[in-house]
C-alpha cells in the first residue's frame, strides 16, 4: 500500500515539475524569438510545444489508457533526447557569451543584454528539465519495463499510473480474478479457510434404544450369565 502511494506521488511530482519547467522554457524561447528568430530559438520553441503535448497526453487518464506501452517508452526517450539537444544548442550559443557586450553576431541593440540573459536562462531550464526526464526514463525502465517485460507486449496498453511512468501491477493495484475472494491478515498474508470436520461414514446401521446381548456360560460355575442391555443414544 505504501509503494502504491509512492508511485503516484513520484509520478505526479516529476510530471508536475516537468510541466512547469516546460512552460517557463517556452516563455523564454518565445522571448528570444521575438528578439531574433534564429534557428536555435525556433528549435527551443518546437521542443517545448511537443513536450507540452506529450505531458498533457500522459497526465489525462482518458488519453493515457489508449496509449500503447511501446509508445510511452519511445515518447519518453524522444523527450530525453530533445531536452538534451535544447540544453546543448543554447549552451553552444550563450554558454561563453558575455551579456555586458552590446554586440553579438548579427544582433546589435541595447536589448542584447536581455536577449543574452534569456539565452542563459534557457540553458539552466534545459539542463534541469533534461535531468527530470532522465529520472522519469530511468524509473520507467527499472520499475515498469524490466519487471513487466515477461507479461507486457509491445502493443499492450492501459493499467498505467497517472503520468505514464509506473504500471499498476508494480504498486499492487491490479487484482487477479483468483484473488478476489481471498482475505488478508493485517501483515498481508492470506487467511486460510478453517478446516471442515465431518463425521466418518460407516456401513453399520445406527441403532437407538436398548441393545440386547447374548448370554454367556461361566465354565467355573456352570451358570449362564447375562449383561445389562446397553442403550445407545
Amino acid at each position: 500500500m505504501l509503494f502504491k502511494y509512492n508511485t503516484f506521488l513520484t509520478s505526479a511530482g516529476l510530471r508536475g515539475a516537468q510541466l512547469v519547467l516546460t512552460i517557463i522554457t517556452l516563455g523564454l524561447a518565445a522571448a528570444n524569438v521575438s528578439y531574433v528568430a534564429y534557428d536555435r530559438a525556433n528549435f527551443s520553441v518546437a521542443v517545448t510545444v511537443i513536450s507540452l503535448i506529450y505531458l498533457v497526453l500522459v497526465s489525462v487518464p482518458m488519453t493515457l489508457a489508449f496509449i500503447p506501452h511501446i509508445v510511452l517508452i519511445i515518447g519518453e526517450s524522444i523527450m530525453w533526447v530533445f531536452w538534451l539537444a535544447l540544453f546543448a544548442c543554447n549552451a553552444d550559443v550563450f554558454g561563453a557569451a558575455s551579456c555586458s557586450v552590446h554586440y553579438y553576431y548579427y544582433y546589435t541593440s541595447d536589448g542584447y543584454e536581455n536577449f543574452c540573459r534569456t539565452g542563459k536562462a534557457l540553458i539552466a531550464m534545459g539542463v534541469i528539465n533534461w535531468l527530470l526526464f532522465t529520472a522519469s526514463l530511468v524509473l520507467m525502465i527499472l520499475y515498469t519495463i524490466i519487471p513487466m517485460s515477461s507479461t507486457l507486449t509491445s502493443m499492450s496498453k492501459g493499467d498505467m499510473v497517472l503520468g505514464g511512468i509506473f504500471h499498476h501491477q508494480i504498486d499492487g493495484t491490479v487484482t487477479k480474478e483468483s484473488d478476489v475472494d481471498i482475505e488478508k491478515h493485517e501483515d498481508g498474508s492470506d487467511v486460510l479457510p478453517e478446516p471442515t470436520v465431518t463425521e466418518p461414514i460407516t456401513d453399520e446401521p445406527v441403532v437407538s434404544g436398548p441393545v440386547a446381548t447374548e448370554p454367556t456360560l461361566d465354565p467355573a460355575t456352570g451358570t449362564v450369565e447375562t449383561t445389562e442391555p446397553v442403550t445407545k443414544p
